[in-house]
């Protein structure tokens, strides 16, 4: 393949790009087919020697653009996916997608990647800054001395279950001095054996027969998800929103915030901020009410007094509950408990004595009051 990739250092147009490219300068090219187009790229990676990332308008389109790159290259580069649609409440949900997402942006931080093939929709997805990936990650290493303690928090800090036997990605076991962790970054689990705090032994194992496979010096545990809850700064969901509900003075209420992306790039501040007001505009929107104990009146008076008595009702806060028709207007109101005997004193009076209002029970109903 060489040989197809010098006979473009044959073309006037072609050597032009490519000192655009080594200038790095930006350069437009149009009309290539798509074979052409994978024969350009390959020979723009070999004879700048730079990394070359290609972007595509699909993950379709992204593996068969990788699948030419490698007849050309002699290897296939890997593709960056898109993350897939999960549907709430689905039973079962493949992982593979974001494992091997983490896995390039492990190889990609390290710069151990040249070239790479990747979707629009992959390269605009929001994912972990650099330093987060790799403060989330365990490197382990034979002869080292570690806490066991300490890496099983670790581990769980990165989204990994612990459980009895390690048979897929994301769980681990402790037996003693044995650790079992199935890592994103590797192909098989891992077993690490301890002698005290030094990693004594290590090496993969198949998680079917739990035998080892291999022994290894060194190996990455990545943590199990691109974006975990719990790699975002801690105290900045729980307490800025109950401080919220602390300065209205409003208690025995529930508030839950839903976030729809790790808050890793957020920052501190960024999700204090977001948590704040999240609770606020809830709050606002709901309203504060107090639960207030009222008197359920009663009285009947002429179709004259009908609206008048709704007047003086609203105006001392209180309700119309219910209103039946005869030869006289029966009505019953609600009034809060302090201004029960005002209303009574304006029945009397605007009926020159004539009619008169009567408690007939109680109720505790809740008043709004922000």
């Amino acid at each position: 393949m060489n040989v197809l990739l010098s006979l473009l250092q044959k073309s006037p147009d072609y050597m032009q790009l490519l000192q655009a490219v080594e200038a790095k300068q930006a350069a437009a090219v149009s009309g290539l087919s798509q074979a052409p187009r994978s024969h350009v790229l390959a020979a723009l990676h070999e004879h700048s020697g730079r990394p070359l990332v290609a972007v595509c308008q699909d993950d379709l389109a992204a593996s068969r653009l990788a699948s030419e790159l490698g007849a050309f290259l002699g290897e296939q580069p890997p593709v960056l996916p898109s993350r897939e649609l999960t549907l709430a409440g689905a039973i079962g949900v493949s992982r593979q997608w974001e494992q091997k997402r983490l896995r390039l942006l492990y190889a990609l931080a390290q710069g151990q990647v040249p070239v790479l093939v990747t979707s629009l929709d992959a390269l605009l997805l929001r994912t972990m800054p650099r330093e987060v990936l790799f403060s989330a990650s365990v490197r382990l290493r034979c002869g080292a001395e570690y806490n066991v303690d300490d890496l099983v928090a670790r581990l769980t800090r990165a989204g990994y279950t612990r459980s009895s036997l390690v048979e897929g990605v994301g769980q681990f076991a402790l037996r003693g001095g044995i650790l079992d962790v199935y890592s994103p970054a590797c192909e098989n689990p891992l077993r690490a054996e301890f002698f005290g705090d030094e990693l004594d032994t290590m090496g993969y194992f198949d998680p079917i027969t739990q035998r080892r496979t291999e022994n290894v010096e060194e190996a990455v545990l990545l943590p199990v998800a691109e974006t975990e809850a719990h790699l975002h700064p801690q105290g900045t969901a729980g307490l800025p929103m109950l401080e919220v509900f602390r300065r209205e003075g409003v208690e025995n209420v529930v508030c839950v915030v839903t976030r729809y992306f790790g808050g890793v790039l957020l920052g501190t501040g960024g999700l204090l901020r977001a948590y704040t007001k999240s609770a606020k505009d809830a709050l606002d929107a709901a309203g504060i009410a107090a639960v207030r104990r009222w008197v359920k009146l009663e009285t009947v008076c002429p179709y004259s007094l009908l609206e008048r008595m709704k007047t003086e009702c609203m105006a001392l806060e209180g309700a119309v509950s219910d209103v039946e028709y005869g030869a006289d207007v029966r009505m019953s109101f609600l009034l809060p408990e302090a201004k029960a005997e005002a209303f009574c004193a304006r029945v009397t009076e605007l009926s020159a004595g004539q009619s008169s209002a009567k408690a007939v029970g109680e109720e505790l109903m809740p008043v709004r009051v922000k």
